[in-house]
């Protein structure tokens, strides 16, 4: 007599891991070397080097100009 096993499968549907950053379900948690996590595909977002370096500069510049125009503002009402 050849018995037939009994295949059970699970009534809940596979859950994806939460990221810890968003909350979101995702399928990659991006990690940094030392091991925590800073996001996942959905909250962390991909920049080439070259564009983040010119924002930056960019956005120092601008500070630079606001601090110059903030001083030169306090002058004039001294």
């Amino acid at each position: 007599m050849i018995e037939n096993p009994i295949v059970t499968a699970s009534t809940e549907p596979e859950r994806y891991p939460i990221c810890p950053a968003c909350g979101t379900e995702c399928e990659t948690i991006y990690i940094s070397d030392d091991g925590k996590a800073l996001g996942c595909e959905y909250c962390v977002n991909k920049k080439d080097s070259w564009d983040w370096m010119a924002d930056e500069k960019e956005a120092e510049q601008d500070e630079r100009d606001d601090r110059k125009y903030q001083e030169f503002r306090d002058e004039e009402i001294v």
